[in-house]
């Protein structure tokens, strides 16, 4: 019998991310960007909706599996229109 698929916190079937791999410094901001997806993706223990009624657009208070605590502004899918208040998003500026 085969194990049951895993779900994502919004019941749908999770997807097995694969880890980004890349040469170093020598990295696109578009790279730079897939990994902090993956790592939204595999490192977030728990979020919760600071303003639920925009649904997915709106701001979210995130604890990573680390322990560290921010804040995070979904504008956008696409467009570079999100932020953060971790350090990341200070110096990199990759929303």
């Amino acid at each position: 019998m085969s194990k049951p698929a895993k779900r994502a916190r919004n019941g749908r079937k999770a997807s097995r991310q694969k880890r980004p791999e890349f040469l170093g410094w020598n990295t696109t901001d578009e790279e730079e960007i897939e990994r902090r997806r993956w790592r939204g993706i595999t490192e977030v223990a728990e979020f919760e909706e600071l303003e639920p009624e925009f649904r997915a657009f709106g701001s979210f208070r995130v604890r990573s599996s680390t322990g560290s605590t921010y804040v995070v502004e979904v504008r956008h899918f696409e467009r570079r229109l999100n932020s953060c208040t971790c350090r990341d998003f200070e110096v990199a500026g990759l929303g």
